[in-house]
């Protein structure tokens, strides 16, 4: 339980430096900066505690618009992820609430997939609708939000491998 603890305090603190020392300085094509803290929502454990993940999520966003001087949408999309995550696990593996734990060793690969596509479009919409904050803007925040969605997979894709699975 203490090694647990200990591996997402380093998985929190590597996501939140990377994203902020390494990622958001990509600014592809102008203005697109891949967001793949998202790693940490897609690889919290299901059987920790919510009210934990929670603030873990408000954390980790808080810090990242503290660092990079954001107006809080960072802090509003990964707390929304943080409160759907449930129920987009329960939609993309169906309807039994006891998913296994280790969702990375999971042979259902696209139910796999599914869940980190819709957190990754759930986080980047409620992103982009802060940051734009005028629904007049709805163009831009659609463009926006998938094309900063296809950059965060392409990356996450990428780098989900590097993440150890339990034996």
């Amino acid at each position: 339980m203490i090694r647990e603890n200990i591996n997402l305090g380093i998985n929190f603190i590597i996501l939140l430096l990377a994203q902020m020392l390494l990622f958001n300085k990509i600014n592809a094509f102008g203005d697109l900066n891949p967001m793949v803290y998202l790693l940490f929502f897609i690889h919290y454990p299901t059987d920790r505690s919510q009210t934990g993940f929670i603030t873990a999520a408000f954390l980790l966003g808080f810090f990242i618009d503290f660092l990079s001087q954001g107006s809080g949408a960072h802090t509003l999309g990964a707390l929304t992820v943080a409160f759907v995550r449930p129920f987009v696990i329960r939609q993309a593996f169906g309807s039994n609430i006891e998913i296994p734990p280790y969702l990375q060793e999971d042979p259902r690969m696209l139910n796999r997939w599914l869940l980190i596509v819709e957190l990754i479009l759930i986080h980047h919409f409620i992103y982009f609708t802060v940051v734009f904050w005028d629904i007049t803007h709805i163009f831009s925040i659609l463009k926006n939000s998938f094309n900063t969605f296809f950059m965060s997979l392409i990356l996450i894709a990428l780098l989900i491998n590097f993440y150890p699975t339990k034996r």
